[in-house]
């Protein structure tokens, strides 16, 4: 579906068109902005479970079929020593990658200086840190590999590991940033083509719907749900 396709979607759901006067309507730049605003919610809802069915990515085949067409695994990431701990290595994120610029975080596998891979274990907080860090009275044994991020003037992710596995290198599964939508000629990381699912497109339409109600105060967003919670599938 194309963005301008998407943008009469839009002005049809809060009965606006381009057949209609006297109105509130919107420029093609403005409902650009709010498309763009629509798919990032959408895929925040569909990534964490803040939606109708409480489902987050990767808990049904519904929410993994959403997001599917934004999910990336890097090439190999060479791990580097890290000032937490002499059992922590680290990465920096692709965030800044031209193509596939990092967005949320799905999974990732090490690989050590033999090429055995191993998939990480879970995302631990801060707090937990220094329940696995090695020292002279701290030699913890867990089996999988624990990940935790930071950012110290690049974004990072770490991971923690158990004597019996040395990780050298790593890949990293995530949902990549979406191009930015236009409905003009794109320019740099821009699309004016949605790049998510065809099944989602209708969704977003209605989900940017809603909130450009919400943004001119209309008294019909009375008869819309919370924000914050899609009520599409």
């Amino acid at each position: 579906m194309t963005v301008s396709d998407m943008q009469l979607a839009v002005r049809l759901e809060i009965d606006k068109s381009t057949a209609l006067t006297g109105g509130v309507d919107f420029l093609p730049e403005e409902l650009d902005f709010w498309l763009q605003e629509g798919q990032e919610r959408f895929i925040k809802q569909r990534m964490f479970g803040n939606n109708l069915k409480q489902q987050a990515f990767d808990q049904t085949q519904k929410r993994i079929d959403d997001l599917r067409s934004l999910v990336v695994q890097s090439s190999k990431i060479s791990l580097s020593s890290s000032s937490f701990g002499s059992n922590v290595k680290e990465a920096i994120l692709p965030v800044t990658d031209s193509s596939n610029p990092y967005l949320f975080y799905i999974a990732s596998d090490l690989f050590d200086s033999s090429s055995n891979e191993l998939h990480a274990g879970k995302v631990i907080s801060f707090g937990e840190i220094d329940n696995y860090i090695k020292d002279y009275i701290n030699n913890p044994w867990f089996r999988r590999p624990l990940v935790f991020f930071y950012e110290h003037s690049v974004d990072v992710i770490g991971f923690i590991y158990p004597d019996e596995f040395i990780p050298t290198q790593c890949t990293v599964t995530y949902i990549r940033k979406p191009r930015q939508l236009v409905s003009g000629t794109p320019v740099g990381y821009q699309t004016n083509t949605c790049e998510l699912p065809e099944h989602t497109h209708k969704e977003i339409v209605i989900l940017t719907a809603s909130m450009l109600i919400e943004n001119i105060e209309s008294p019909r967003v009375q008869t819309f749900p919370t924000l914050n919670e899609s009520r599409v599938e």
